[in-house]
């Protein structure tokens, strides 16, 4: 990446997706055009690099590296992983759009690149992408601590609609992120606003469930945003 272009991308830096789309610099449109069945096939002469813009270690991670795999068995090249982390994935977003045209370089999109633009951190959208093909995509899910009330979907919702703004808290990933908007969208759907729920930023990838209050739910050890009195 080079970094003369970071400010062009990154407005005010601060810091996963449902959809991931394996996905060139928009520069590389004359690779994916290869790859999608041109006559002269993709066959680079030297190492790949995969670039993930999330951490070592999460489901986006994973995924590359079973596909890195894949390329590297069927190219006969070396596929390396690169783990491009930073401003809720700005970072390694703006790597796959910055990288030099000469198919040696693809990279994982993940929804966020739906909505950091949105939320001003970026003038980066989807545009500045060649897609190669979307390969993954997981449902969101309602978890609960097993002490709770709150036994089905109904009965989170009806509680939820009995309950003053940002009594119930809840977490997934970061502000903003595709869990909140999952949240988001299903406050929306049964009429409640979405401000009903406070969100809360998670400490930590694997902490444990009874860290929660009975009355949070999803994601445990939240860090939640205080209001200024």
């Amino acid at each position: 990446m080079d970094t003369r272009n970071r400010g062009r991308h990154a407005r005010g830096l601060s810091r996963r997706g449902v959809a991931m789309l394996l996905a060139l610099g928009l520069a590389g449109l004359p690779l994916a055009g290869a790859m999608a069945g041109a006559e002269t096939p993709w066959r680079p002469d030297g190492p790949v690099t995969l670039i993930v813009p999330w951490s070592a270690g999460g489901g986006t991670d994973a995924t590359a590296r079973l596909i890195a795999r894949r390329l590297t068995s069927d190219l006969g090249v070396p596929v390396p992983v690169v783990n491009r982390t930073g401003g809720s994935g700005v970072i390694g977003h703006a790597a796959i759009a910055d990288a030099a045209p000469d198919g040696r370089t693809i990279g994982i999109a993940t929804l966020e690149i739906g909505t950091m633009h949105a939320m001003g951190l970026t003038d980066l959208d989807h545009t500045a992408y060649t897609p190669i093909g979307l390969y993954n995509a997981d449902p969101a899910a309602l978890f609960v601590r097993a002490d709770s009330a709150h036994g089905t979907a109904a009965d989170l919702l009806d509680a939820l609609d009995a309950a003053p703004d940002r009594a119930l808290k809840a977490s997934g990933s970061t502000q903003g992120g595709v869990y909140h908007l999952a949240l988001a969208g299903m406050l929306r759907a049964a009429g409640l606003p979405v401000a009903r729920v406070a969100w809360c930023r998670p400490r930590a990838p694997r902490p444990a469930f009874r860290n929660w209050p009975p009355a949070a739910w999803t994601s445990p050890w939240p860090r939640c945003p205080r209001r200024r009195r």
